[in-house]
């Protein structure tokens, strides 16, 4: 998938080179992320100044969220994050550490779930289920 009148940067300049594109092209740019199932973007104000460690308005990020069906098997009590797995030939594949996309409600009941039901293997690891496969 590729359009003209997008500008294309070369693998070898990518760790240089910082790529500007107008907004008039944004909705393609979007659509060629969604295509390649990228993470998503990042728009700028073209007038407004990074400011380090600060959320502003001047540079943003749209994610490309994507929702796949999974089997969570983790969670990280230090930094909120859920493993989801998928099943292969009876082994768990982890595909997805996710944070998002719950309402608050559904995060503490998952959460309540993992320190409930779950076990650590040693201090500090993240919180696991028994495998259901054994």
């Amino acid at each position: 998938m590729r359009t003209s009148n997008i500008p294309l940067l070369s693998p070898s300049c990518w760790q240089n080179t910082l790529q500007c594109i107008s907004s008039d092209t944004i909705t393609t740019i979007y659509d060629i992320v969604q295509h390649y199932n990228g993470e998503g973007l990042i728009a700028k104000n073209a007038n407004g100044l990074y400011q380090g460690g600060a959320r502003t308005k001047d540079w943003l990020k749209i994610k490309h969220y994507r929702y796949v069906p999974v089997i969570v098997t983790f969670y990280e009590e230090a930094n909120g994050y859920f493993h989801g797995s998928v099943l292969d030939n009876k082994q768990l594949i982890k595909v997805a550490v996710f944070k998002h996309g719950f309402t608050p409600d559904e995060h503490k009941t998952l959460k309540e779930f993992f320190f409930h039901m779950g076990k650590k293997r040693r201090q500090g690891s993240p919180w696991h289920l028994r495998s259901l496969l054994n």
